[in-house]
């Protein structure tokens, strides 16, 4: 394929195929010029029993969601939406760790085609100096004892160069913080890449504890007072570790220890701190 063509920023699966570096994600790769859901395409998907690996990749998303279904607002040819289709050998609660390494593969993905350095808001936003650049939405199908199937939902804010006045002040694109437009078939390539690496790791018998140390080393929300909902009542506190289970452990206002599996987190708004991060380390 030509190196034209593979500058190119309209999204094709021929050209996200050819650059590949994986064995299983993206084999199958499903573009949408309009869909209302990734996500949802993936689940038909999953139901008709695809393979794993499957990709869905939308030109623009009229109904994409985010958490607690608020809307993900797309424009076309500008950001990414996509959606991957997972079966691993795990039981349902067991499934949300697959969150925390997608987090770790954005943030190795932005930086290792972009440069940007982002951070993890717990437990699915990637950020740059406070603002949001990405979300992970993640779905599963599956019984009490057993996993069907599980969807990873991506958006990112790539070459977007404003956003609307209700989410400027909290949303940021990669272009709008580098000032340079980005190849999406090459970042595309780039999340597929470290998914897969991070997602075999785990799967495959690799550490638990090294997956969640990294997830650390990228925390937007460890060693910072948060402030989140903890059985229906609103708590302030510290959040003092994340453990390998993926739960918050937070040290409240009022003495107690809790640890928080799921929910809405505000924290202060944090500044990248690059010596803090210094050298981005990652599991070998």
């Amino acid at each position: 394929m030509s190196n034209n063509l593979q500058q190119t920023d309209k999204i094709l699966p021929e050209i996200i195929k050819d650059g590949l570096k994986t064995e299983v994600l993206g084999k199958t790769v499903f573009y949408l010029p309009t869909v209302q859901s990734t996500n949802t395409e993936a689940k038909k998907g999953g139901d008709d029993g695809l393979e794993e690996g499957c990709v869905y990749i939308a030109g623009k998303q009229t109904g994409g969601r985010g958490r607690k279904g608020r809307k993900w607002i797309s424009e076309m040819d500008t950001d990414i939406c996509m959606s991957v289709l997972l079966r691993p050998c795990a039981v349902p609660v067991n499934a949300g760790r697959i969150t925390l390494i997608a987090g770790i593969a954005l943030c190795r993905a932005i930086y290792d085609v972009t440069g940007l350095q982002t951070e993890i808001k717990w437990p699915n936003d990637i950020l740059h100096n406070g603002k949001k650049i990405c979300g992970i939405l993640t779905e599963m199908a599956g019984k009490i004892d057993k996993l069907h199937y599980l969807v990873v939902g991506i958006g990112i804010n790539v070459n977007n160069e404003k956003f609307p006045e209700e989410i400027r002040d909290t949303a940021t694109s990669i272009y709008m913080e580098t000032r340079h437009k980005t190849v999406r078939n090459r970042l595309i390539q780039s999340v597929l890449y470290y998914l897969e690496k991070y997602y075999k790791y785990l799967f495959g018998g690799g550490s638990d504890e090294a997956v969640i140390n990294e997830y650390k080393t990228l925390s937007a929300t460890l060693n910072r007072r948060i402030k989140t909902v903890y059985n229906n009542e609103q708590v302030t506190g510290r959040c003092t570790d994340i453990l390998v289970s993926g739960e918050l452990l937070l040290d409240c206002d009022d003495g107690r220890r809790i640890t928080v599996c799921g929910g809405e987190v505000s924290a202060q708004r944090v500044v990248f701190d690059i010596s803090r991060k210094s050298g981005y380390n990652r599991l070998r």
